[in-house]
């Protein structure tokens, strides 16, 4: 690495950053103020107290502060913080402070940023504001790059929405690591080797928009609109145990920092991902190149700012690590050998005369600030990315460490909508039962019964498809003229519901996709007539609680381990009754809430042994993040919810955007349980006999399991119809497919993907550290320890042929391998050996004793 780019490397982690072992912090630059009144008094005052501060002055004549109190304490901090700025300060907020630091509130938008950029431009005293102006889409993608698991009002995370963030960000928005972590960092080549202790050595900033995103948040009792960030003495986070904070309070951006650099998300196949947002960042690099060179003949600036000898070593770094061709003699590019942008211009800057400035003592800080931030948003990344694709030289090392453990795994599972209503009455109904649970099947443990709305007794249902047309407990008794329960109705799927738990299964989940059609608006549980409308009115909830929880309880008195009900599923969707081909409604998040809320106070009035599910996303994306917030306002609903269910549709190749949805969750539901309730490929693009379907559900097991965090998995349905009496045209996507009557039926490749992780992976395992040495995008790794020690590491291959080590002091192993030829094949039974041979487009399944 050039001697340039370390120093300013050096100097940015060193000056911005700050050093390990903060406790809980704020900063803001504040413009038009004093410097000496009355900060220096009132930070004497907290001195004496433990708290300490730092004032120095600011390039508009006002001056940065910051508050750190090494106890840890949330609350303190900010209250410290509140005093040192925001009294002094809060009527400058939205109309004379150029700062994007955080002291912003919703008002306080990018535009009225810009606005004061461009007043400073003018004057040509605040080059921090043509820094803003001109290099701010390159630093907010190397924050939104370096830091997935954010999301502000107006910032979307890169990893998710492949779009620039709008909202301002700050110069102060930044991480803290040790020296030996900073030492490392800079060792690109000893990033997958960095010690367990790194969780505990990084403290990180992150930023929040004030919509109340976390409710339970004790900040002197208010939302504070500040930057602020907790350091290792509040917070450590490790994903076996995510420890929270103050009250509670729990940093995603600490998670999301800890997590990338260690060994485990460094191996998390997100190259391709990593590569396209290094491009983006590249291209930028070009848009700060020419910022700087727009201010290189404004000595007023420069002179005051900017080394430009320091400038010039800063852009041929970028031009090596981000052209085509790496400068001769230069090793920043680390690896990255070309195909990253277009190369940088250097044109209009480097060929203009050149004078060093020299700086004055007290301008040192600020300068160091302004330059080492440019730099450091593409030299991180370039040291960082370049790890990232640097080519494998060697055999991939697979390193199994069973001492690191992550999430339990609850199990594997499927839902029996809507076949069981037909299998279970097929002469076929053992041998289906015995395929999907049993232990010479899939093993499955999970049940997911379907609580029908009763649609098939329904007159004017628009369901016309008879499978998707349910069978209800509750049906109108012509000769009472009431609605009665009559618990011998559904029996074909009752009797499935039987066979399957005399096999693997131990836990039922309780799950309506709409309340009953004699409850709802429209008539039907196809959905209100009007899209994106709910179908449940208010004054029914109770008896749609009360409809639910007797169902629920006929359950447990007939012996049926009922540990979930999910009485809501995908409820962002439009779900109309105008042309509706299965039953579902529609909920807002606040109608969802408060529907749920009915629910935990009827389960804890009933005394009822049951843990509410929910809300059954269909998406993990933005609409999710609204019910999922909400989910934690009422305390008895929170308290009531002891895990959280999701649908992993749309994702299937964005590895991101499941790593970001995983910190998310982590971050805001403190060790509740994450479930995968429902998955099938959208929009499916394999007939069923394609093992490129397997492939694919490989994948997203993989990811949902290891980026995610889920605890279980389930897929969307055992079985499902035909498409065709062809395999090959065959397009259904359940586990086995068959005719109407089930009289037919036959696997699917699918299914095998399942089975290498459902057949092996026990009830009560837990995942475990399987780390890869390199990088590839078609190979995905994940490992498991069950309760008797033995591990269970697979291996979903979607490239060529592949040799690995798999590193374990196991002594026997067992090899299970499914390509396109062959399913579930045991390739080796023996004496352990660390070399093993993947097939090209294969799943592999490896139990080390």
């Amino acid at each position: 690495m050039k001697k340039s780019l370390r120093k300013w490397l050096s100097l940015f982690l060193a000056v911005v950053m700050a050093v390990t072992g903060l406790g809980v912090g704020f900063s803001a630059l504040a413009a038009e103020g004093d410097p000496n009144d009355p900060y220096l008094a009132l930070a004497d005052a907290l001195k004496a107290d433990g708290v300490q501060t730092a004032v120095w002055p600011s390039a508009a004549d006002g001056c940065a502060v910051s508050v750190d109190d090494p106890t840890g304490d949330i609350t303190r901090a900010a209250e410290a913080f509140w005093q040192l700025v925001a009294d002094r300060y809060q009527d400058d907020y939205r109309g004379k402070t150029y700062s994007a630091s955080g002291v912003y509130g919703d008002e306080y938008t990018m535009q009225g940023v810009k606005e004061k950029i461009s007043e400073a431009l003018q004057n040509g005293r605040y080059a921090m504001g043509a820094y803003w102006a001109q290099a701010e889409r390159a630093l907010n993608c190397f924050i939104a790059y370096q830091n997935g698991a954010q999301e502000t009002t107006g910032a979307k995370s890169l990893l998710e929405k492949r779009s620039y963030p709008s909202a301002p960000k700050s110069a102060a928005y930044t991480f803290t690591v040790s020296q030996s972590v900073r030492d490392r960092l800079l060792a690109a080549e000893d990033l997958a080797n960095l010690p367990d202790t790194l969780y505990t050595d990084i403290s990180y900033r992150w930023q929040h928009d004030g919509q109340n995103l976390y409710a339970d948040t004790a900040v002197s009792g208010r939302w504070i609109k500040v930057t602020y960030y907790t350091g290792h003495r509040n917070l450590v986070w490790t994903e076996s145990s995510r420890t929270a904070g103050e009250d509670g309070e729990t940093v995603p951006a600490l998670k999301a920092f800890a997590a990338y650099f260690t060994a485990e998300r460094l191996s998390s196949d997100l190259t391709a991902m990593r590569t396209a947002e290094l491009e983006k960042i590249c291209a930028d690099g070009q848009a700060c190149i020419n910022a700087l060179g727009s201010l290189w003949n404004d000595d007023a600036v420069m002179n005051h700012f900017f080394d430009k000898a320091a400038v010039e070593a800063f852009m041929a770094d970028v031009q090596a690590a981000c052209g085509q061709e790496p400068a001769s003699g230069s090793d920043s590019a680390n690896g990255i050998t070309g195909g990253i942008g277009e190369g940088l211009d250097l044109s209009g800057v480097l060929d203009q005369p050149s004078t060093q400035s020299v700086l004055n003592p007290e301008d040192d800080l600020i300068a160091a600030v302004v330059v080492t931030i440019v730099a450091a948003v593409l030299l991180t990344a370039a040291s960082v990315g370049a790890y990232f694709l640097q080519p494998l030289i060697s055999t991939m090392k697979i390193n199994v460490d069973p001492d690191k453990e992550y999430q339990t795994i609850d199990g594997f599972g499927s839902s029996a909508c809507w076949w069981s209503q037909h299998a279970g009455a097929s002469e076929n109904a053992e041998e289906i039962s015995e395929l999907l649970f049993g232990e010479s099947g899939l093993g499955l443990n999970i049940y997911r019964y379907n609580i029908g709305a009763g649609e098939a007794d329904n007159p004017n249902s628009p369901i016309t498809n008879p499978w998707r047309r349910t069978e209800s407990f509750y049906y109108y008794n012509e000769k009472t003229g009431r609605w009665e329960y009559d618990f011998s109705r559904d029996a074909a799927a009752q009797e499935m519901l039987r066979l399957s738990l005399a096999k693997e299964v131990d836990t039922v989940v309780l799950f309506a996709n709409s309340p009953h059609y004699s409850m709802t608006i429209s008539g039907t549980a196809a959905g209100h007539v009007e899209q994106n409308t709910a179908n449940l009115a208010p004054e029914n909830y109770d008896a749609y609680v009360d409809y639910f929880l007797d169902i629920t309880e006929y359950f447990l008195e007939q012996g049926v381990p009922v540990k979930y009900i999910s009485p809501i599923n995908e409820p962002q969707w439009s779900w109309s009754s105008t042309g509706g081909s299965q039953e579902g409604t529609h909920y807002e998040p606040e109608e969802m809430a408060a529907l749920l809320s009915r629910f935990a106070k009827a389960i804890e009035e009933r005394g009822l042994n049951v843990s509410l599910m929910g809300p059954e996303s269909g998406e993990i994306g933005e609409t999710n993040r609204k019910y999922m917030t909400l989910l934690k306002r009422d305390k008895t609903l929170y308290n009531a919810m002891d895990s959280f269910a999701y649908h992993s549709y749309w994702k299937d190749d964005d590895p991101g955007a499941k790593l970001q949805f995983g910190l998310e969750y982590a971050a805001r539901w403190n060790g509740k349980k994450l479930h995968m309730t429902e998955w099938c490929e959208l929009p499916n693009t394999h007939v069923v006999s394609d093992f490129g379907g397997a492939l694919v559900t490989a994948r997203v097991i993989s990811d949902d399991l290891t980026l995610s965090g889920a605890g279980s998995w389930s897929a969307w349905t055992g079985m499902n119809q035909r498409s065709s009496a062809n395999p090959d045209e065959d397009y259904s996507d359940g586990l086995l497919t068959s005719n109407d009557d089930c009289s037919e039926y036959s696997v699917t490749m699918r299914y095998y993907a399942l089975a290498h992780f459902s057949k092996y992976i026990e009830p009560g395992a837990v995942r475990i550290q399987a780390a890869k040495s390199g990088y590839s995008d078609t190979l995905r790794v994940s490992g498991f320890k069950n309760p008797d020690g033995s591990r269970v590491i697979v291996l979903v291959n979607e490239g060529e042929e592949t040799a690995v080590r798999l590193q374990d002091e196991a002594q026997t192993m067992q090899v299970i391998t499914s390509t396109s030829e062959k399913q579930l094949e045991t390739t080796f039974d023996g004496a352990y050996s660390e070399k093993l041979t993947l097939p090209g487009s294969s799943i592999t399944t490896v139990i080390l004793k």
